[in-house]
């Protein structure tokens, strides 16, 4: 039999665990607290939408008035056509480090895969494109305490 034909063992043999790592360690583990945020809390403020026609992302500028810091948010788009009417709505969920009273850009990519549409508040694309608006709440945080 030649060595093409013959099996090819894949199971490793005389493992064993490092007792080392076994134990959890949860002494540095900071604590995180979830807060719903009321539709007229301006402690966090969602501003500075952008979505250019050819973008596969879709950014915002999340500014943090609190005195924690923050890890998480969740938060509800809607997607409106220049009538006002609903296309799309989606909630998202970021991982974000943002320390109290300082502001960053965050992003996520965009329901728009074709790259068909374009944020009216963004710069105007060169080809025929159909534009839209957003509204935006942010529905809760997680922040550090």
């Amino acid at each position: 039999m030649s060595q093409a034909q013959r099996k090819q063992s894949t199971t490793r043999h005389n493992l064993r665990a490092d007792k080392s790592l076994t134990a959890c360690d949860t002494t540095n583990i900071e604590p995180k607290i979830i807060i719903t945020v009321e539709d007229s809390d301006t402690t966090y403020r969602l501003s500075g939408f952008d979505k250019p026609l050819n973008s596969l992302y879709e950014t915002m500028f999340l500014t943090n008035n609190s005195g924690n810091d923050l890890v998480g948010i969740y938060f509800t788009i809607e997607y409106l056509d220049r009538s006002g009417r609903q296309f799309n709505k989606v909630t998202r969920s970021l991982h974000v480090d943002i320390p109290a009273g300082e502001t960053r850009q965050v992003r996520w990519g965009s329901w728009d895969r074709q790259q068909s549409f374009f944020y009216v508040g963004s710069r105007n694309p060169r080809i025929r494109a159909t534009g839209f608006d957003i509204k935006c709440r942010i529905d809760s945080v997680e922040i550090k305490r």
